[in-house]
């Protein structure tokens, strides 16, 4: 399996404090049957900035350690990028991490999406890098479907968050299950932090995806699309 959304390097967002707690949480994704995973730190301009080399650094560092450890799992870089007010006029495209050197960048906004925020994803497009939104389930603005026509028709991927099929807000639950059932996901990450309390692998929401959208669409979400990612290949 591919994990392509998730917090796992130390000292670096909200993720793990130190790189026990990074080989705690790979330990279990491991043992739920992950072979890779693409890191994926916050950049939230005034918060957390990691740069590159930071994130290659800490990878080296961790990829050492599970090769020690003869854990059969890898980790790649990518980064979460919040699109905040011109975001792109103050660091130039080629120092974000994109998800594997590939050609998609994982992206997410906060509180909502804007008119400025669909001008940053067609200026990433108009760059040859191809955004893939995070937990659109989230953002208020996209429970109006025509706004979700416009976002996908502009080339932009939609990633549901598995914990979005599990979590108390039903409100959030229904919107992803509406989402599924439409076919506007192109596929599923995690987005976990840690291994005691935010660990949420595919294999929690698989039979309820499955009950949804079928065996077919599950591979698709969960495993085919998420191999063109690390691969840098077309969708």
């Amino acid at each position: 399996m591919i994990e392509t959304h998730v917090h796992i390097l130390p000292q670096i967002d909200d993720g793990p404090q130190d790189f026990p707690e990074s080989l705690s949480l790979a330990k279990a994704f491991v043992q739920t049957g992950y072979k890779n995973i693409i890191t994926t730190p916050h950049f939230w301009k005034g918060y957390w900035e990691p740069t590159k080399k930071e994130i290659q650094d800490k990878i080296k560092i961790l990829n050492n350690a599970l090769k020690e450890l003869k854990w059969d799992i890898k980790v790649y870089p990518g980064s979460e990028v919040r699109l905040t007010d011109y975001i792109f006029e103050q660091k130039p495209l080629e120092q974000f991490q994109s998800l594997n050197n590939s050609r998609y960048l994982l992206v997410d906004v906060y509180p909502d999406i804007t008119t400025e925020t669909i001008s940053q994803l067609e200026y990433l497009l108009k760059n040859n890098l191809r955004p893939i939104l995070a937990h659109p389930e989230r953002y208020p603005c996209l429970y109006n479907l025509d706004m979700v026509k416009k976002i996908k028709s502009l080339g932009v991927l939609f990633q549901l968050t598995s914990v979005s099929l599990i979590e108390n807000n039903r409100k959030i639950t229904n919107q992803a299950e509406l989402f599924l059932k439409n076919g506007y996901y192109d596929l599923i990450g995690s987005d976990s932090h840690n291994s005691q309390n935010r660990f949420y692998p595919l294999t929690k929401v698989e039979s309820k995806i499955k009950s949804l959208i079928g065996l077919t669409k599950w591979q698709l979400l969960s495993q085919t699309n998420c191999a063109n990612i690390l691969n840098d290949s077309s969708f």
